[in-house]
């Protein structure tokens, strides 16, 4: 799969485009891995944040989309060693092991900056994280 991340008049996309390994038909991973089907590949947040660190955006890419990842991902920007090594962890790569083919060595620790939330999960928990904080919070919305 392959992501851009791009902003537009203030609001802010991340598309993603399906390759030959990739699926619209997915399994949840929390549960009992409900089927889901993933009907649209464009996400859009009503808010600029086209200075984000790459990692954080190819976090968000995985949050919404890994249930559809097959094997490789390209991110819109290159990633951590770091973050490649997080996905890679036996946690993740019990499902499977994803190919990331843009890892760039020399990127800086992300060391965070306390003003956004990633709530992805649409569930009670995120829920209620958005309604209480949702002046510093990245909302997704899907169109």
């Amino acid at each position: 799969m392959k992501f851009e991340f791009y902003t537009i008049g203030g609001n802010t996309y991340l598309e993603a485009f399906f390759e030959e390994s990739d699926t619209i038909e997915g399994k949840r991973l929390e549960g009992p891995g409900t089927r889901i089907i993933n009907r649209n590949p464009l996400v859009f947040f009503d808010q600029d944040y086209s200075g984000l660190h790459p990692d954080i955006v190819g976090l968000a890419c995985l949050a919404i989309f890994y249930p559809f990842i097959g094997k490789n991902v390209t991110f819109p920007k290159p990633v951590s060693k770091r973050l490649s090594d997080s996905i890679n962890r036996e946690i993740f790569a019990k499902n499977k092991k994803l190919n990331i083919r843009n890892i760039d060595t020399c990127i800086a620790k992300y060391s965070g900056n306390g003003k956004a939330v990633l709530a992805y999960g649409g569930g009670v928990d995120s829920s209620a994280v958005r309604a209480v904080f949702r002046m510093s919070m990245l909302f997704m919305r899907h169109l």
